[in-house]
C-alpha cells in the first residue's frame, strides 16, 4: 500500500520508513520469533525471560510506549531504521531513492510521518489490533515479546534504544512477506 499523495507516486512510501505502515510492534516481534530467517540456525539462541507479572494485557501500553519513544528518539531511531532500509534495500528501490533524493531529504520526510503516525488516534488502534493478534499466539511468543519489549524499553538513552528496536524491526523486515 502507498501512503504518498498522487503527485508523489514516485516517491517509496515513507510510513514504511516510520514504522507504521508496517505491522504494529507487536506482531512485528511476535511474527519474527514464527519463521525463521533464511539461512539463519535451525534452532534460534533462547529468549530472555520475560519480565516477572507481565502478561497479555501489558502489550498495548507497552506498544504505545514504544510508538511514544520512538517519537521522542526520532532523532537516533530514523537514521538506524534508514540504515537498516538501505543495507536490506526494502521496500524494494528505497536504497536508490535515497541516493536521488538525499538521505536529508529521506530524513525529513520520515520525521514529519513519525510525528503523524505516532499520534494517539493512530496508535492505540494499531496496538489493540497487534495484542488482539497476540491472543492467537503461542504463549511463549508473548513472552518473548515482552521480554524483548522490557528490554528495549530499559535502554538508557536514544542511542541504545534506537539500536534496540531497530533490531527487533531487522528480523521482521527480513522475514516479512510484505516486499516479496
Amino acid at each position: 500500500m502507498h501512503f504518498a499523495a498522487p503527485e508523489d507516486q514516485h516517491l517509496v512510501p515513507w510510513r514504511q520508513l516510520a514504522g507504521m505502515s508496517r505491522l504494529p510492534f507487536v506482531l512485528i516481534v511476535v511474527f519474527a520469533s514464527a519463521v525463521p530467517a533464511c539461512g539463519g540456525p535451525a534452532k534460534p539462541p533462547p529468549s530472555p525471560s520475560p519480565p516477572a507479572g507481565r502478561t497479555l494485557a501489558d502489550l498495548v501500553p507497552m506498544c504505545q510506549r514504544v510508538f511514544a519513544r520512538k517519537q521522542a528518539c526520532a532523532d537516533d531511531y530514523l537514521p538506524v531504521l534508514l540504515d537498516l532500509r538501505i543495507e536490506l534495500n526494502l521496500p524494494p528501490g528505497i536504497a536508490d531513492q535515497v541516493k536521488a533524493e538525499g538521505r536529508d531529504a529521506a530524513l525529513v520526510r520520515a520525521h514529519t510521518e513519525l510525528a503523524r503516525d505516532t499520534q494517539p488516534e493512530n496508535v492505540n488502534p494499531l496496538c489493540e489490533a497487534a495484542a488482539e493478534q497476540a491472543k492467537k499466539s503461542p504463549p511463549e511468543h508473548v513472552d518473548k515479546l515482552l521480554a524483548l519489549g522490557a528490554r528495549c524499553e530499559a535502554a538508557a538513552d536514544c542511542k541504545a534504544y534506537a539500536a534496540c528496536v531497530v533490531d527487533m524491526d531487522r528480523k521482521f523486515i527480513r522475514t516479512g512477506p510484505r516486499y516479496r
